[in-house]
């Protein structure tokens, strides 16, 4: 199986980068409602968080919805991201600006977390985002390593390639993309356009059942497996969930 060489790795890492960079304001626009899947995660909760971690917490709509829903203004949220430019002007919480795709390339991630453990550990709509099954187990690591013991973490995995338009729309843009940007990328791996602007495109990986249990394997040692199931999108299945309580 081929192993993708780091020239690319970094080569998605700066894509991205500069497509949030580039296109914040429309994204944001996009993203300003809670995900379903969100109060599933909060019912398999043993109580209402004091703490929460949220990795790559964009334009932190997982805290307005933990505002709304939990209401607790004693909640201590931390939200790490490489992009400042998404978050709301009126932020009220501890906010980190790091490259966190860039920390898993170092081995530096945990290590740089500035944010205790938490008794909530989130990261959604952002490891997709993460080249190679390697950091991608390396991100997991660091979310288990920041949930507290008894805590809970839970993380999404945008399955969009098991909805075949979408994934008929990201063949088609993947291949011109991999022309005009001279990539190879590795199974489940796509180019995805934006508002149908020519030459925009950000790195995406299509995660399957397969990928999600050998995850699970893999946090078995340390955090026991607490729910999985699909959410989201119009056909309700478009994310897989894991939610894991950290032994």
């Amino acid at each position: 199986m081929r192993v993708m060489d780091i020239g690319t790795i970094q080569k998605l890492r700066e894509l991205d980068e500069g497509f949030y960079r580039d296109n914040a304001a429309s994204f944001s626009h996009t993203r300003q409602h809670a995900w379903p899947g969100w109060d599933r995660v909060l019912a398999a909760l043993p109580g209402n968080p004091e703490t929460v971690l949220d990795m790559a917490c964009g334009n932190a709509r997982f805290k307005s919805f933990l505002d709304e829903r939990v209401g607790d203004k004693s909640l201590c949220f931390y939200g790490i991201d490489s992009c400042p430019s998404l978050l709301p002007n009126d932020r009220q919480f501890e906010f980190q600006n790091l490259d966190i795709i860039g920390a898993l390339l170092e081995g530096t991630l945990i290590s740089s977390l500035e944010a205790p453990a938490c008794d909530l550990t989130a990261c959604f709509g952002f490891i997709h985002h993460v080249p190679t099954n390697e950091l991608r187990l390396a991100l997991l690591d660091a979310l288990v390593e920041k949930t507290e013991p008894g805590g809970t973490l839970a993380i999404s995995f945008w399955q969009f390639a098991c909805d075949a338009n979408m994934r008929e729309r990201a063949l088609s843009t993947t291949e011109r993309g991999c022309a005009d940007l001279g990539l190879t990328l590795d199974e489940g791996d796509f180019l995805l356009g934006w508002n149908d602007m020519p030459g925009v495109y950000r790195y995406c990986h299509s995660f399957n059942a397969d990928e999600l249990d050998a995850f699970i394997a893999h946090c078995g040692s340390c955090a026991q497996l607490a729910d999985r199931f699909e959410a989201d999108g119009k056909n309700g299945q478009m994310n897989g969930y894991l939610v894991f309580r950290k032994k």
